[in-house]
């Protein structure tokens, strides 16, 4: 892989072209299952459609590159990262501080909050996961390996 190269090829097929976009199938890669915010923009589906608004000349059958907004990389990120924390500190000192409860069950509070943020965080994904920000940033020409030149030029 050279230094330009991305890490990781968000590469998806045009399923769809509408007024306006193109709906994007995009298979879950082997990344993807490495990945904690891939119920974000996958679910739990192998394969996953996407609606992207774009003004360039697409045909259902091509091959395109895309980025997730990073807003929504961030705030993916954040949401399961550092929410289910706050949320099991914030339910051992309400415990703890403002009922006065002793420690065991203040710990006991804690862990009911983290169960609470996991709740939480699916139902937000089911329902704004579809919602996800992508942008298509190239057009592929064709299958990985062939281009559109003649080889014998």
């Amino acid at each position: 892989m050279s230094y330009n190269e991305p890490e990781h090829d968000e590469i998806a097929v045009v399923h769809e072209v509408r007024e306006g976009g193109v709906v994007i199938e995009i298979e879950r890669g082997s990344g993807c299952d490495k990945c904690v915010v891939s119920g974000i923009c996958m679910g739990k589906d192998r394969i996953a459609r996407h609606f992207v608004p774009t003004d360039k000349s697409l045909r259902v059958g091509d091959r395109v590159r895309f980025e997730v907004s990073p807003v929504v990389r961030v705030a993916a990120s954040l949401l399961l990262f550092l929410f289910p924390i706050l949320m099991l500190v914030a339910f051992y000192l309400l415990a703890r501080f403002a009922f006065g409860w002793n420690e065991e069950i203040a710990i006991v509070c804690s862990f009911a909050g983290l169960l609470a943020s996991g709740f939480i965080i699916w139902r937000f994904d089911r329902k704004l996961g579809h919602k996800a920000s992508f942008e298509i940033v190239d057009v592929l020409s064709g299958q990985e390996g062939e281009s559109d030149e003649n080889p014998s030029a």
